[in-house]
């Protein structure tokens, strides 16, 4: 009797601390606020990206909708994004792009009909170099971008998910889809920390919980 209350107690006890880590952040590592969007539009003005301007203002929209599906999902009123939302935003971009170029290409004069395959060809290069541009901007500016730096998030977890931003640019599988207590659990032994638990974890590397929506 005494064995199986035990064992009821710590089952109850582990789940409290997986959901003040869910509740806090989310379901994945990608979860965790990250970049600020205030920052973010701030820095694309002093230090824009070489794209059209018309690229550009695609990117700030699907931005934008990024922040508004945080809200959303979060119930947090943050101005914003998490690792998710940012890759969410720059395929969004994508999309529209490869949307946009073919329009361009149905919209062809009939006598160049026959080069279809060579503009789509030119198209699709363009727009890896345009999104290439844009994930590296992103890279180049990650410490600058930051929308929480006192502590709350530990900053080995801030530059764990740096590390995981450039692993996606350079073609790896989305890296942010990893369970948010297997990531916490990861970064902590990577840093050589012992915890029995994610929850022990991310206090034990500096940070602190937010508690539920707030």
């Amino acid at each position: 009797m005494s064995l199986s209350l035990s064992l009821s107690q710590s089952l109850s006890q582990r789940a409290e601390i997986v959901v003040s880590i869910t509740c806090s952040f989310g379901e994945t590592g990608g979860d965790i606020p990250v970049y600020s969007l205030h920052k973010i539009a701030s820095l694309l003005k002093r230090e824009p990206i070489e794209l059209s301007k018309e690229l550009v203002n695609i990117l700030r929209r699907s931005l934008l909708q990024a922040n508004r599906t945080y809200k959303e999902e979060s119930g947090k009123d943050w101005n914003c994004l998490t690792s998710n939302n940012l890759v969410t935003a720059i395929e969004h971009t994508q999309k529209m792009v490869a949307a946009i170029n073919a329009d361009g290409i149905k919209q062809l004069p009939q006598e160049l009909q026959s080069q279809r395959a060579a503009v789509k060809a030119i198209f699709d290069r363009k727009r890896d170099e345009c999104m290439t541009k844009i994930k590296k901007w992103f890279e180049t500016h990650y410490d600058k971008l930051l929308y929480i730096t006192d502590g709350r998030i530990p900053w080995i977890v801030v530059q764990k998910l740096r590390s995981n931003l450039g692993l996606w640019i350079s073609g790896a599988a989305n890296p942010f889809t990893q369970d948010i207590t297997e990531f916490v659990m990861e970064v902590a032994k990577e840093k050589g920390i012992r915890a029995s638990t994610p929850e022990d974890a991310w206090e034990a590397m500096g940070g602190q919980l937010f508690g539920g929506k707030e």
